[in-house]
């Protein structure tokens, strides 16, 4: 009708009918549901990024919370819930249901060490067994609803059991293994640490010819890995880390005043 009155528009056309609201509101609801769901996911990656100390952690909640509500969607569509006001609705607000489950294993996972497997592990013995009891306990509390003769009711239980089932689904299976792909091992102490200082006896001896020469030193570094290289003959004279067994006879030899020989101070 409103087509037809389009064409004679010189002649001021109103078109009326009770369903207008309806119908007008139906063809509002797959931009409005875009807008929405997007304006969404920003909020969530704005908050995870303030609440879990890695961007990639919290990059990977947001993936999972679009990877959820696309499975909540999809699914629903088989249970026989069309898309509409109230739907729309509680697709919105269970953005919150999806990220609650899938950011406690992502913040576990970011502040774990060691190996992208053992940092993985880590996280699920940790909160994997919380998670799995906040979503049970979930889905048992609303079981109730399917009591209630309501359509809104109806919808909302069927959506948040959806939700909290994904949810779980991909806090414990999928985001784990997401987590172990795009973030590596990570180290408790990182080789250059700043204000991390390694100290180490070492015993210095050019040749057999200056053994008398010879003396003990404490050398301090900023970067543990340099002690691997120190030694080498490209860094001049050689540096070799006695055992603490050679330390002490090669002091009580100084003290009693004896030569010190390469023999009697072998290194490891």
């Amino acid at each position: 009708m409103r087509e037809i009155a389009s064409r004679y528009s010189d002649y001021n056309v109103t078109t009326f009918h009770e369903y207008y609201p309806f119908a007008d509101q139906y063809l509002e609801l797959k931009p409005s549901l875009q807008q929405n769901f997007t304006l969404g996911l920003l909020s969530m990656l704005a908050v995870t990024v303030i609440m879990i100390p890695d961007a990639r952690a919290a990059l990977a909640v947001v993936i999972c919370i679009a990877s959820i509500n696309a499975g909540v969607m999809g699914f629903m569509t088989f249970w026989g819930v069309n898309l509409d006001s109230v739907s729309m609705i509680t697709l919105i607000m269970c953005i919150g249901f999806a990220v609650d489950l899938s950011a406690h294993i992502a913040y576990a996972y970011s502040q774990a060490y060691g190996t992208a497997h053992e940092r993985a592990i880590y996280a699920l013995e940790t909160l994997g067994w919380p998670v799995f009891l906040g979503a049970t306990s979930t889905i048992s509390g609303i079981t109730v609803l399917t009591l209630v003769d309501s359509y809104i009711v109806q919808i909302f239980f069927k959506t948040v059991f959806l939700v909290v089932s994904f949810s779980m689904l991909h806090g414990l299976l999928f985001l784990p293994v997401l987590l172990i792909l795009i973030i590596p091992e990570k180290r408790k102490y990182e080789p250059r640490e700043r204000g991390f200082c390694a100290s180490r006896v070492v015993f210095t001896c050019d040749s057999p010819k200056n053994a008398k020469k010879a003396s003990f030193s404490e050398q301090y570094t900023d970067d543990p890995l340099e002690d691997a290289e120190i030694g080498s003959p490209a860094k001049g004279p050689s540096l070799k880390q006695p055992s603490d067994e050679d330390i002490v006879k090669a002091t009580v030899d100084r003290i009693s005043g004896k030569v010190i020989t390469p023999d009697s101070a072998s290194t490891r």
